[in-house]
């Protein structure tokens, strides 16, 4: 195999044979649902998939909260909201339809303080016009749901649930395969030459000739786009957000996922507690230096309180020693 990044002498002839009619580059869960789904779409067309890591899914995917969102947030009546929507449905009838690990264990958005109320008010209204149930819940109410939280209401979106991103890219790749497709791991973009009507990659593993290339880089995706000749207008910065893990025998601190209302003064929603995974996400999301950046770092000591409700944990960055160690940083793409 050439090694990453040199193209041999060998693997420069291959691959300029008839071309592909779609070239995809990223094996994402963006790439690879574009390819599954141009399969459906072009039973006969010829797909070829490029992934210069050694599986699928190795970095935003398989890097998140691995949340399946409702939409509550979005604007009524955008396209991102309408996306939103439709996507969470779907991405629930493709797990039950193929036997991918997911659970619809809703959420809880709680406010704290009165002042949250005319917010979570708003955020009742937008689901409404989204077409999102969301129930109100009294401070009784919410205890019933997660016990050891308190606030002085709440919204409970039962729509939103946990997924694994990485199960449902792997389950991607194989229907894609399965479909015809041709999908390369450990094959890294080198270039991008374009001849009349058709553009060929040029790779470590050889030259791969398309009709069409559809870039799914994800936080590369504005580079790759310059390798073809295209001068983007957005750039890419890279953000990272610090997850914190709870000790197994602190988990049943929460039965589903816990919200507060969102801050204006924060530019990114907060945190977020899932009772499956344990994982809570910190507020401040803090650019990353570089794109991939996975350091891991293990917290000896936290902040010391008083026995908190789990949702003051939320709210104001402290945790009981010896509940939570920080596990993770993960790059995402904004």
């Amino acid at each position: 195999m050439p090694i990453a990044g040199k193209r041999t002498e060998a693997s420069k002839s291959k691959r300029l044979s008839t071309p592909y009619d779609y070239a995809i580059i990223g094996g994402g869960i963006v790439g690879l649902a574009t390819a599954y789904q141009l399969g459906q779409t072009y039973p006969k067309a010829r797909l070829l998939l490029i992934e210069k890591e050694s599986d699928w899914a190795a970095h935003q995917t398989g890097h998140n909260s691995g949340v399946i969102h409702s939409g509550i947030y979005y604007k009524p009546g955008s396209a991102k909201t309408r996306m939103a929507v439709a996507g969470a449905r779907s991405m629930v009838a493709f797990c039950e339809a193929h036997g991918v690990t997911h659970e619809l264990c809703g959420k809880v958005i709680v406010a704290a303080h009165p002042d949250e109320l005319p917010r979570l008010e708003a955020l009742e209204q937008r689901a409404a016009a989204n077409g999102i149930l969301a129930r109100r819940l009294t401070p009784k109410q919410l205890q019933e749901h997660e016990p050891h939280v308190r606030g002085v209401a709440a919204l409970h979106v039962p729509s939103t649930g946990i997924i694994d991103y990485k199960q449902v890219a792997q389950t991607l790749a194989r229907l894609g395969t399965e479909q015809g497709a041709e999908l390369r791991l450990q094959t890294k973009l080198l270039g991008i030459v374009k001849k009349g009507d058709s553009v060929t990659l040029q790779t470590t593993q050889g030259d791969f000739p398309a009709r069409f290339l559809i870039n799914c880089g994800g936080l590369y995706s504005d580079r790759i786009a310059a390798l073809g000749g295209v001068s983007p207008r957005a750039k890419i910065i890279p953000f990272r957000g610090e997850y914190y893990e709870l000790i197994p025998e602190r988990r049943s601190l929460v039965r589903g996922l816990i919200y507060p209302v969102p801050n204006p003064s924060f530019p990114f929603l907060g945190r977020g507690y899932a009772a499956e995974t344990g994982f809570q996400m910190e507020p401040r999301t803090k650019p990353a230096q570089k794109s991939i950046s996975y350091a891991l770092v293990k917290l000896s000591k936290l902040l010391l309180s008083p026995p908190l409700t789990i949702f003051k944990s939320i709210r104001y960055t402290r945790f009981v020693e010896g509940n939570c160690v920080l596990t993770d940083h993960k790059t995402q793409k904004v």
